[in-house]
């Protein structure tokens, strides 16, 4: 049964998640296994059926009365037009990119509320309603264009986990966690984390 491989479809029903989310776990390198030929994607049943089975977030661990969660494709190469200092070579997540690259890939540049974002502590990542990565070290964002197209780099932020394989629950802590991070990463990494919202950052209440 491990061995059948299903379409990206049918790996939606199993998970519950839509046809979008399972192309998005896919292409995200984190479901092991996985194949493309063209735009048709191929996952292995066992697989999916393990992601599956992966528990919801535990936001009781949280002592702020909401999380903001940050929301992002599968990485790309970014077309932005940006400080040569600021220059990064993917946007979003993907399993295989190394820690230093991947932080680049989330810190910026999101739309939202800086100071909302900054009092939750914690900025939870996720891809298909899945945490993948999880950030702190929220303060002192910094602003890059203006009006309607302001968004915001966080030069501060550190990443203290993220996911290596979803079916395994297979994570990369960072070094030095205090026992608050830990238990953060904890709570979230490797768990579904639903949220809804109309551009890559939502809220969530604990």
């Amino acid at each position: 049964m491990a061995d059948l491989f299903i379409t990206a479809p049918v790996a939606a029903g199993v998970c519950g998640i839509s046809t979008y989310f399972a192309r998005d776990l896919i292409d995200a390198g984190l479901a092991r296994g996985s194949k493309k030929n063209g735009n048709r994607r191929q996952v292995p049943y066992g697989v999916m059926l393990a992601i599956a089975a992966l528990p919801a977030a535990d936001l009781s661990v949280f002592a702020t009365s909401e999380i903001a969660v940050l929301r992002v494709d599968p990485a790309e190469k970014p077309n932005e037009v940006v400080p040569p200092a600021l220059v990064r070579g993917w946007s979003g997540f993907h399993a295989s990119l190394a820690p230093a690259v991947l932080l680049e890939a989330l810190n910026r540049w999101w739309r939202g509320d800086p100071a909302r974002i900054a009092t939750g502590a914690y900025l939870p990542v996720t891809v298909g309603g899945f945490c993948v990565a999880a950030l702190t070290g929220l303060d002192g964002a910094i602003p890059r264009w203006s009006g309607n197209e302001r968004r915001w780099h966080y030069p501060n932020a550190r990443l203290l986990g993220h996911v290596l394989d979803l079916a395994d629950a297979k994570v990369h802590l960072a070094a030095d966690l205090t026992a608050k991070e830990k238990a953060a990463v904890d709570a979230l990494l490797a768990r579904r984390l639903d949220s809804i919202s109309g551009g890559p950052i939502a809220y969530v209440t604990p």
